[in-house]
This record gives structure tokens, sequence and C-alpha cells, in this order.
């Protein structure tokens, strides 16, 4: 069973993916899923209490706006971090799908694709990535670097920085 895994990339603004990572991820998904061989699109993230509206939600929305069957869309809400991202989404996959063999395509931006590899090596999934172009810079960088690099570290997400990274992102923002 091949599914697309369009991780959340930022907490998108109400009503609007308009400019965001997460809808260049999108387009980038449903030209895949357009072209065939998927059976599903598992979006997941945005579990923070920083947003009303999870941009799950509205990336399923814009995926049924632009012609994917609602039934097609595996929606995972909770997870805040790409270590959750993988552990909740095949917690899910493993519910719905018990005793199938799964193939994950993961479409993101490139660093956090390898964060991706090396979190879904760690779990022994089958899966692929689908690299996007960056749209971070500067300082920036150098983060995406140190978390890579932090990953390659601990890449379940179980240790302490991993643990504070969750607790601080479900921390609610004033």
């Amino acid at each position: 069973m091949n599914i697309l895994f369009i991780p959340v990339c930022e907490a998108s603004p109400p009503e609007n993916l308009a400019g965001t990572e997460n809808l260049r991820r999108l387009k980038t998904g449903l030209r895949l899923y357009q072209s065939g061989g998927y059976e599903f699109i598992l979006l997941s993230g945005g579990g923070g209490t920083i947003v009303e509206w999870p941009s799950t939600r509205l990336m399923q929305r814009y995926l049924v706006r632009n012609g994917v069957p609602s039934d097609k869309i595996i929606v995972e809400q909770c997870s805040v971090t790409t270590f959750e991202n993988v552990e909740f989404s095949l917690q899910i996959l493993r519910e719905e799908f018990p005793g199938k063999e799964i193939w994950l395509t993961v479409v993101s931006q490139w660093q956090h694709t390898l964060r991706f590899w090396l979190t879904l090596r760690a779990y022994e999934v089958k899966f692929i990535i689908c690299p996007q172009p960056s749209q971070v810079s500067g300082w920036q960088t150098l983060g995406e670097w140190a978390y890579l690099v932090y990953t390659w570290y601990d890449p379940t997400g179980r240790k302490y920085f991993a643990k504070w990274g969750a607790k601080r992102r479900r921390q609610k923002r004033r």
C-alpha cells in the first residue's frame, strides 16, 4: 500500500495557505497523487495550542477542493515534532491497515526529509523521500543542520531535548 505522507511545516494563518511551505508541499503531493500509484494521502501535524484550527485541516480542505476524495485523506493532528509525526502516524496506519505492508513517500523540504529519513529508519518503515527546495536561509539553515545532527543522535525523539521541544510547542503562546 503506497501512501503519500505530507507533514505540516508551520501554523498557517486562519483560512489561508497562500505563500506557506504547507501549500508548496500540498501542490507537490497533489501532483504525485494525481499521477497514480498512491491509495491515500496522510497529513500529519499541527497539535500545538498556538492555533485554533490545525493546519492539517486546512490542508485537507485544499486537497478535497482539488479533487482528492475525502475518504482518501488520513489526518493525524496531534503531533508537534518530526518524531511525533512518525510515531503518531504509524500508530494510525497500523490500526487502519493491520498486517498490510505500507510504503510511505514523504513530501517535505530537503532538511526535513533528512530528519524523516533518520526517524523512519529507526522505526524500520519502508519509505522514499521527495525533497522540496528549502525556503530557509541564514541562521535558520544553521538551526536546521543542528536539528539534523540531534535527530541522528536521537532518531526516535525519546531523549530530553526532543521531549522538552515537544512540551514547549504544546504550551499556549501568549
